[in-house]
């Protein structure tokens, strides 16, 4: 049975109020998730997009072409004001809205330029796949399929510790790297000033669980090593050094400032092959050309941002 002119018009306006609601949820999930990128879903500003193309080109047609476009659109807009095709509207928007979401990655202050990874759980990090935080106010958005009861996902981002969440529908995440990482501790690692005179060709090796996981060439200038972020030295680390070299019989001005100086210039390992996590235990050794251990500590990571370790003399065995 055909519907008449009655059942056609039945509830319009209330019909045309419900697509009006579903063009508003929809540009606001966009906006939500999308930001300034919501521009790159169509479907979210088509309606408007063609109001505002047909508005322009209509005044270039004659009176009877008018009518038969204004016919023509009158038949497109009852067919989105149906109620079957609004049901299905509703039901597409619900379905896409449950197994897609964002992740809104916010430098928070961040200075330097940061590399981004995110990963769903359970699977190794693409290195090729990153995004850079290049300044302190950038934003970054991930779009990823997830489920109604959520998805678990982790965020590295270089010189923080990794950072793991679940990943719902509709509400998205968001992530403010100041705020919600932990920064990675850096850890100094000195070579006492009693074999300072090997430094000339030796080397400071850092082991986790036999494995080298960093290793530098020393010098005559430098009897240091830091691994992690280059974090400026604090000045009470060079007071405690001080008191340390008198403790140690180093009680001459000259000899003290050489050990410091070579201390507060450490060489630079920003990139360890493993992370460097509270908990875990480490040991250092510094070795000579022929590789005979001087000097070595072991130790376990803190939470600091900053850590001291300085090595003991390995005693010559008869």
């Amino acid at each position: 049975m055909k519907r008449g002119k009655k059942g056609t018009s039945e509830y319009l306006l209330v019909r045309i109020f419900i697509l009006s609601l579903f063009v508003f949820f929809i540009n606001l999930w966009c906006l939500h998730h999308l930001g300034n990128l919501s521009w790159k879903l169509p479907v979210a500003n088509s309606p408007l997009l063609l109001v505002a193309i047909v508005s322009f080109f209509k005044q270039f047609l004659e009176k009877e072409e008018k009518e038969k476009f204004s016919k023509m659109l009158r038949r497109w807009f009852f067919f989105f004001a149906e109620t079957e095709v609004l049901i299905f509207l509703f039901c597409v928007f619900l379905i896409a809205g449950s197994m897609i979401s964002s992740v809104m990655v916010m430098a928070g202050g961040v200075s330097e330029k940061a590399e981004v990874h995110l990963t769903s759980e359970g699977k190794a990090r693409d290195n090729e796949k990153s995004s850079i935080l290049e300044k302190p106010n950038d934003v970054l958005r991930f779009i990823r399929f997830t489920t109604p009861f959520g998805r678990s996902f982790y965020i590295e981002v270089k010189g923080y510790l990794r950072y793991s969440f679940d990943l719902y529908p509709w509400i998205g995440k968001k992530i403010r790297v100041m705020d919600d990482l932990t920064v990675t501790p850096s850890i100094i690692i000195r070579v006492p000033t009693g074999v300072s005179l090997n430094l000339e060709n030796g080397r400071i090796a850092v082991y986790s669980n036999s494995k080298e996981i960093a290793g530098k060439e020393t010098n005559k200038n430098q009897g240091a090593l830091l691994i992690g972020r280059n974090l400026p030295i604090p000045s009470s680390f060079i007071e405690r050094w001080r008191l340390e070299l008198i403790a140690f019989g180093v009680d001459k001005e000259a000899p003290a400032a050489r050990s410091i100086l070579r201390w507060q210039t450490p060489l630079i390992v920003d990139d360890p092959t493993e992370p460097i996590i509270p908990g875990k235990s480490l040991l250092a050794k510094f070795l000579t050309k022929e590789g005979k251990t001087k000097a070595k500590a072991k130790f376990i990571v803190g939470t600091e941002k900053i850590q001291d370790i300085l090595m003991s003399i390995e005693e010559e065995r008869p």
